[in-house]
């Protein structure tokens, strides 16, 4: 092999390296998940697709307090809860990483974590 031949070699080598570098990922934008906490602890972890069925959570303590976590299409919402101010069944669908459903009442958080920027709520 020749001098010529190995400089040929190793830039297309590094064409093809920074091709693939610069293209996007056939996975981007997936590996959003739904991580659901009670009372601060870690309950469970669902991950996410604008493809999935949907799919129902309940959640409910010795005390009787409960939430039920509606999944689908990639997004999640708090169903129902038997909470007085039901503040987190009036909040619409959560579908985005950084966004979050909270039940004050029932210390039931449910935040969406995965790739990708969360959108700007407001510019000051």
């Amino acid at each position: 092999m020749k001098k010529g031949d190995l400089i040929l070699y190793s830039a297309i080598g590094l064409v093809i390296i920074i091709s693939f570098m610069a293209l996007p990922s056939p996975f981007e934008g997936q590996g959003l998940k739904a991580v659901i906490e009670v009372d601060g602890q870690y309950y469970d972890e669902i991950h996410l697709a604008p493809d999935m069925d949907s799919k129902e959570i309940t959640i409910q303590d010795e005390s009787g307090r409960y939430n039920v976590i509606e999944i689908s299409q990639g997004r999640v919402r708090m169903k129902s809860a038997n909470c007085p101010d039901q503040v987190c069944v009036n909040t619409s669908w959560i579908g985005q990483h950084g966004q979050t459903v909270v039940c004050l009442p029932n210390r039931v958080t449910v935040k969406l974590l995965g790739r990708g920027k969360g959108e700007v709520d407001i510019v000051p």
